[in-house]
């Protein structure tokens, strides 16, 4: 085979190749029914795409204003109840849509002395139990009585470990020309010779970057059983979680500003 005739061979080489090459902004060609992306071939990519994650407000705040571009501002989904948000940065709008791969989530984490009352609630204790709860969180709780007024928490500790149960009984008898009736009443009382703790204020910082709140946590005793149990249940938390979620709506958008338009609710592109 001559020269001639092998420049022919490559020339034809090289013309399958050009019609295989599809105008894209990503180079990439199609082979055997596919599409194959040549992007990793290249120097760099074609554009930039990543999904940033964190469970700091700060440092996503700081992250969404360090790389939303100034005059185009990012598209930002919140959803307050789940207490978290996500941030597009290429999402772009119905006229000039963009591919919206590139991405900054926030996930925020309650903290451990807040998620440590939300396991705590409604949870049946023994005395032990409920005593080694309070000292674990002793620099976050205090006890109170039912008017308010603070006790040490040395005598709280010392009225639920010294917890007793005491059953009373009360029978009556009724004659009648045509019968009798008898009732029985049982009363069950829980009492503590240092008098029983209404209830423990708990002063917790829900999540990182969110103000600190106070609850006060109802403290009931069940003496259904052969010892006395225990059980907190926080007043109000249904409206505290709202409040909360509400703060983290409002912190957000002060803290990313103008870098992106913030919507309630989920997005998917």
């Amino acid at each position: 085979m001559d020269s001639s005739a092998v420049d022919a061979i490559g020339k034809l080489a090289v013309d399958a190749a050009g019609l295989n090459k599809l105008a894209t902004p990503t180079p990439a060609i199609f082979h055997n029914g596919h599409i194959i992306s040549l992007e990793a071939l290249n120097q760099g990519r074609s554009r930039f795409r990543g999904s940033y994650t964190s469970d700091s407000l700060e440092s996503f705040a700081e992250y969404v204003k360090g790389n939303a571009d100034d005059n185009v501002p990012a598209a930002g989904f919140v959803n307050a109840e789940r207490m978290s948000a996500e941030v597009f940065f290429n999402l772009g709008d119905a006229g000039t849509p963009g591919h919206g791969d590139w991405t900054a989530a926030l996930q925020l984490k309650p903290t451990p002395e807040y998620a440590a009352m939300l396991g705590v609630n409604g949870k049946r204790l023994d005395q032990r139990a409920l005593v080694e709860w309070i000292e674990d969180w002793s620099s976050n709780v205090s006890a109170i009585q039912k008017d308010g007024s603070v006790i040490t928490m040395a005598k709280a500790i010392a009225a639920i470990r010294k917890l007793t149960i005491k059953a009373t009984s009360e029978a009556t008898h009724q004659d009648k020309d045509f019968g009798a009736r008898r009732s029985a009443i049982e009363d069950i009382e829980a009492s503590a010779d240092e008098g029983i703790p209404y209830a423990l204020s708990y002063i917790v910082t829900p999540y990182t970057g969110l103000s600190q709140r106070t609850f006060t946590l109802r403290l009931s005793v069940l003496t259904g059983g052969d010892k006395p149990q225990l059980v907190l249940r926080p007043i109000g938390l249904e409206s505290a979680i709202e409040a909360i979620a509400d703060e983290f709506r409002k912190v957000l958008t002060n803290q990313i500003g103008d870098a992106a338009t913030l919507h309630i609710g989920n997005f998917t592109p």
